[in-house]
């Protein structure tokens, strides 16, 4: 069963679809920053087999991607968010949220801010503190989004994904990124340039792992280093994938999800 509603959050609307029995367990998926909730589509699908019916899927576009929010984005807003669509269905507590990128801190951000809220949880590919390197990246993509859309979304496309990655895919991801809310970008670009939860993360209560592909620049390093970290996290790479191992090399990322994901 597919159920497509909508969460009223700080004002803005998202966009919510839920997979699955309305009485099991729910997992939240968050997506990265220009991509919209389908990225989980084939993880779920693959999923599903290994429990058929145990679980129900939480997928929903966060704030920034269909629209501008009409306020600044920050850290603590992107966990509400989750608090939101929870609340919405009267899910008191969630067996896992997982998260790719701004997603992943969104997650992460959840796990601090409402420790009674889940039971684990899965950050993928992202940073737990931005940096002077990171900001100039994201203050360039800024000023490239004002002049060609399309070639902000070529050049991300070529960083995102490793060389084993299908065109099909990669061209597919590229409209997700025109098709994303200009302004409601430049609001959570901002918020990533200006957030820190390294000494955060080290309260987190619940098990997890942070995930990350193998391909993607210095974030290996950086998500070993968070699970280190946070208490009974572990790490995990995901061989020959970049910065959505999650489309980059789909059955590989679902396999480490298992590993840590288990059944309830």
């Amino acid at each position: 069963m597919v159920f497509l509603g909508q969460v009223l959050a700080r004002a803005s609307l998202l966009t919510v679809h839920i997979d699955g029995p309305l009485d099991a367990p729910a997992i939240v998926f968050s997506n990265s920053l220009l991509t919209d909730q389908h990225i989980w589509d084939r993880t779920i699908e693959e999923w599903k087999p290994s429990y058929p019916n145990r679980y129900r899927y939480l997928v929903y576009n966060m704030h920034g991607y269909a629209s501008d929010p009409g306020r600044d984005v920050d850290i603590d807003l992107l966990a509400d968010d989750i608090a939101a669509v929870l609340d919405q269905f009267d899910i008191e507590k969630c067996f896992a949220v997982v998260g790719g990128s701004i997603g992943g801190i969104a997650g992460l951000s959840f796990a601090i801010r409402y420790p009674a809220r889940l039971e684990r949880f899965v950050a993928c590919d992202c940073n737990v503190a931005s940096s002077e390197t990171s900001t100039k990246a994201w203050m360039g993509r800024i000023e490239l989004r004002s002049g060609s859309w399309e070639e902000l979304a070529d050049q991300t496309v070529k960083r995102w994904f490793s060389v084993s990655a299908t065109g099909e895919v990669v061209e597919w991801v590229r409209r997700m990124i025109i098709a994303a809310h200009r302004s409601g970008f430049v609001r959570c670009v901002r918020a990533l340039c200006k957030f820190d939860i390294s000494d955060k993360i080290k309260t987190i209560q619940v098990p997890g792992a942070c995930i990350c592909g193998s391909r993607d620049g210095v974030l290996p390093a950086t998500m070993r280093s968070a699970a280190q970290a946070i208490p009974g996290c572990t790490y995990i790479e995901v061989e020959d994938a970049g910065h959505l191992p999650m489309l980059d090399q789909p059955g590989s990322f679902v396999q480490a999800l298992l590993s840590v994901l288990g059944p309830v």
